[in-house]
C-alpha cells in the first residue's frame, strides 16, 4: 500500500495493534489519508474497523503502533484530536425531545462556539442540509434521511479538520442513499 507523506497525511496510521483478551481485534494495520480525501474503511464485522475509528477519535486507547489525526497523537494530544474532528455514528444519536436547531445549538454552545458564530453557523448548516424549514421540529417527527442529514450537519457545526462517517447510509433507501453519498462529496468539494 502507498502511503501519503506523514508530513501532507490528515490521518496517518503506523503499525497499529488492538488486543481485546485473546483476541486481536487489530493486527497491525497501516494507512494514511490525504487532506481532501475521501477515504472508505471496508471489512467484514468483526474485523476491527469500529475499533480503528474509536482509536481515531479518541474513545479507545491506543496499546501499540501510531496513530495521528490532523497533525495530533491520538494517545498524548486526545484534546486536540477532539476539538479537530467531526463524527457521525453508526446510530441516530439525537435526543428525540429536542427540535432541529436545538441540536445544532448544544453541540454549538457544548465545544464553546461564540453566540453570534454559532448562530450563523447553524442557519448555514441548515440551509446546506435543507432541514432550514424543519429548524422548529422536535426530531422525533423527522424521516430517517433528515435525521442522517441532522447527524452530519452537527458533525460540521464545528468547521472540524476531518469527518469520521460511520456508516452514515445505514437503514436508508436506496435513492435516499445516493443522495447522501452525492451530499457527502459535496461537503468535501467545498472544503
Amino acid at each position: 500500500m502507498e502511503h501519503a507523506d506523514p508530513e501532507q497525511a490528515i490521518i496517518c496510521v503506523e503499525n497499529l495493534e488492538h488486543t481485546y483478551g485473546d483476541f486481536r481485534a487489530v493486527d497491525n494495520i497501516s494507512f494514511s489519508v490525504k487532506k481532501g480525501e475521501i477515504f472508505s474503511f471496508l471489512g467484514p464485522n468483526g474485523a476491527g474497523k469500529s475499533t480503528v475509528i474509536n482509536i481515531l477519535i479518541t474513545l479507545l486507547a491506543r496499546q501499540k503502533g501510531k496513530a495521528v489525526v490532523a497533525g495530533y497523537d491520538v494517545s498524548t494530544q486526545p484534546q486536540q484530536v477532539r476539538e479537530s474532528i467531526g463524527i457521525v455514528f453508526q446510530d441516530i444519536t439525537l435526543d428525540r425531545d429536542m427540535t432541529v436547531r436545538e441540536i445544532l445549538e448544544f453541540h454549538g454552545r457544548l465545544y464553546n462556539m461564540p453566540d453570534a458564530e454559532r448562530k450563523a453557523r447553524i442557519d448555514e448548516l441548515l440551509q446546506l442540509v435543507q432541514l432550514d424549514t424543519k429548524k422548529d421540529d422536535l426530531t422525533k417527527r423527522l424521516s430517517g434521511g433528515m435525521k442522517r442529514r441532522l447527524e452530519i450537519a452537527r458533525g460540521l457545526m464545528t468547521r472540524p479538520t476531518v469527518l469520521f462517517l460511520d456508516e452514515p447510509t445505514i437503514g436508508l433507501d436506496p435513492q435516499t442513499r445516493m443522495r447522501m453519498w452525492e451530499y457527502i462529496r459535496n461537503v468535501n468539494n467545498e472544503g
